[in-house]
């Protein structure tokens, strides 16, 4: 149709906070993330969307558990690049060989495998065509449970 890519995304993000009502977390989150923390670990969020994101954390309860977050508002390139996971996890002094990425996308795993560390696939609905070749899949986060030590 002759759209501006760029021009679509600014208006969807424009109304996106007006259309989302009471965003709730997938089932495990809360538990995974609290998990990490209690074995000494760190959240750590990296994310497309702007500062909404963190709302809809601290609307959801989540925020309390994440130490640092990178966001739209930053000049990085988007992922699959991995300048931005790069800036958290030296700016955080991370042990790669300990940190992984997850996400609910094939590019969410590429950029953990980019910065090289681990990718987790989140693909709760079983639709996601897999090419990233990530080290775990889960349909849901509660699997990720052991995983956590």
């Amino acid at each position: 149709y002759g759209w501006d890519w760029h021009e679509l995304r600014a208006g969807y993000q424009r109304f996106e906070p007006q259309l989302q009502q009471h965003p709730a977390a997938f089932d495990g989150a809360q538990a995974v993330l609290e998990r990490v923390v209690a074995v000494g670990g760190h959240n750590y969020l990296m994310t497309h969307r702007n500062e909404q994101a963190q709302v809809y954390l601290q609307e959801a309860g989540l925020a309390q558990y994440f130490t640092d977050a990178v966001t739209a508002a930053q000049p990085f390139p988007r992922k699959p690049d991995p300048a931005a996971l790069n800036y958290l996890l030296d700016k955080h002094q991370v042990d790669r060989r300990q940190a992984v990425m997850v996400g609910d996308r094939n590019l969410d795993i590429d950029a953990g495998h980019n910065a090289g560390i681990a990718g987790y696939l989140f693909d709760i609905d079983r639709l996601i065509h897999v090419t990233s070749t990530p080290e775990v899949q889960v349909t849901n986060l509660n699997e990720l449970l052991p995983l956590v030590r």
